[in-house]
């Protein structure tokens, strides 16, 4: 009896539970029904507006139609008007050129004869001055087209690399992350959204939505045997300073294998910044990589490898990669591993870089003209690191006196 009464009391709570629900549900439904018969008084007015404006237009479609009609009018009137003024012109030219033949004399051509001349020899000293400013205006356009393909190499390298600073992988194209596509992987990384395919591993929702909508980059274990990996490439990032690389990480599983971070330099190898191994429980966790200034100024790319073990339950995911300027946020939970950096690599990669720039003889391409500044904060817009040419270091000493005799004006002021 005892435990009848128990049963009964379990369905009781159930019934109550359930009824509670039943209620929450037809109060949503009366809500809906509320906003959907607003929204059919909102389409309604929509449409009275929409007739409104129809009509507007065909009234000014009349009005253009007669504007038109007088604008031919007078457009007619203006052609003969202009007919008669154009006949009457050359009716005074005639008589003016008769008027000149008359009264001009011998001594007459002679003074305009002595003219001409004299316009001449000014014309030849007003040429070679000409000639003169011609030469020293090309060498100048020589050194501003030898500025200007520096400058277009470093406007490209910073355009392509400057990606935006924040992926969820909301973007069907990864955010410009690429799945290696040679030897040295087994398998690439999968963009999902919800849940894996497997039971029992794999987050169930993604990191930024935090909800099955959302999408998140994730290796599938089935069928994979152990050391079987797989590698992911992030756009190149570059910067003026030192960055911090922000990420958050999924490990869940009994079979959950190694999830190995690197940091690769332009011109370097692959080099070890992070590792996670084993079954990290059914949660998001944050990591931080310090990326240091010469890293970051020199261009670097951050690679994910997920390695997996024997079984099906190793499903391992990664979700919002953002970097942004400045050091990484001190925090207790999270710690920021500082990326070691190859001096020697990054001096010799600076310096082929240097060298091909200034060897390169090509015509500037046409895709100068196509750029479009990229929306940048104003805290973000920085000047290049670059060094001007000797040839245009004179202007800019001139340049440099000119402004501060300026300043000093506006301070005596």
């Amino acid at each position: 009896m005892d435990i009848l009464e128990e049963e009964f009391d379990k369905l009781r709570k159930e019934i109550r539970e359930k009824t509670n629900d039943l209620l929450d549900i037809k109060l949503r439904l009366n809500e809906t029904s509320t906003k959907l018969q607003e929204a059919q008084v909102q389409h309604v007015q929509a449409s009275n507006d929409l007739l409104s404006a129809e009509n507007q237009i065909t009234t000014l479609l009349r009005e253009r139609s007669v504007l038109k009609n007088q604008l031919k009018d007078r457009s007619y009137k203006l052609e003969l008007s202009s007919q008669k003024a154009t006949e009457c012109e050359f009716k005074n030219t005639d008589q003016q050129e008769q008027i000149m033949k008359l009264f001009r004399s011998e001594s007459t051509l002679k003074e305009e004869l002595m003219m001409t001349q004299l316009k001449l020899n000014q014309s030849k000293v007003e040429l070679a001055a000409v000639e003169e400013k011609h030469n020293s205006l090309k060498a100048k356009f020589d050194r501003t087209r030898t500025v200007l393909r520096i400058r277009e190499k470093e406007l490209m390298d910073c355009y392509y690399a400057k990606t935006s600073t924040f992926c969820g992988f909301e973007d069907p194209n990864m955010c410009g992350f690429t799945n290696i596509n040679d030897t040295s992987d087994y398998f690439d990384w999968e963009r999902i959204k919800g849940v894996t395919p497997s039971a029992k591993t794999g987050p169930s929702k993604d990191h930024t939505c935090d909800g099955p909508t959302g999408h998140f980059m994730y290796i599938e274990a089935s069928a994979k045997g152990k050391g079987h990996n797989a590698i992911l490439y992030s756009p190149l990032y570059r910067g003026v300073s030192e960055q911090c690389v922000d990420f958050f990480y999924h490990m869940y599983g009994r079979h959950i294998g190694t999830l190995n971070v690197y940091a690769q330099a332009r011109g370097d190898v692959l080099r070890s910044v992070w590792r996670a191994y084993g079954n990290q429980g059914d949660v998001w966790s944050n990591a931080r990589l310090a990326i240091p200034k010469e890293l970051a100024m020199s261009g670097y790319q951050i690679v994910f490898e997920g390695i997996t073990e024997n079984g099906y339950q190793g499903d391992i995911s990664i979700d919002d990669v953002s970097v942004t300027d400045g050091p990484c946020p001190v925090d207790k939970k999270v710690v920021a591993v500082k990326v070691a950096i190859n001096t020697t690599s990054l001096v010799s990669e600076e310096r082929s870089l240097s060298s091909a720039t200034i060897n390169e003889s090509k015509p500037l391409s046409p895709i100068v003209n196509e750029i479009k500044p990229l929306p940048l904060a104003v805290s973000e817009i920085k000047p290049l690191p670059t060094k001007p040419l000797p040839t245009v270091q004179s202007e800019n000493k001139t340049r440099g006196k000119k402004h501060r005799k300026n300043l000093r004006r506006h301070s005596g002021k």
